[in-house]
């Protein structure tokens, strides 16, 4: 079983759980370092929960390290 796999069937039963309580939805932060597979990730676990018939967003986001050009600047 796949990474993508497992956190599919994490959510899976996360929005079972929540749809259970009437809750109306979550977020899933995927971060880590650059090319660590985020984006690949993200892209497999949103083709599963659609194919489950879930609506869905999902958004890339690039943070600046402030920490590291500061460094340069030195």
């Amino acid at each position: 079983m796949t990474t993508a796999h497992t956190l599919a069937a994490w959510v899976s039963a996360e929005a079972a759980g929540a749809a259970a309580t009437c809750a109306r939805g979550a977020t899933v932060w995927l971060t880590g370092l650059r090319s660590a597979g985020k984006t690949t990730l993200a892209r497999a676990l949103a083709k599963r929960l659609r194919a489950e018939g879930r609506r869905l967003e999902t958004f890339t986001a690039v943070c600046r390290d402030d920490t590291a050009a500061e460094r340069g600047r030195a």
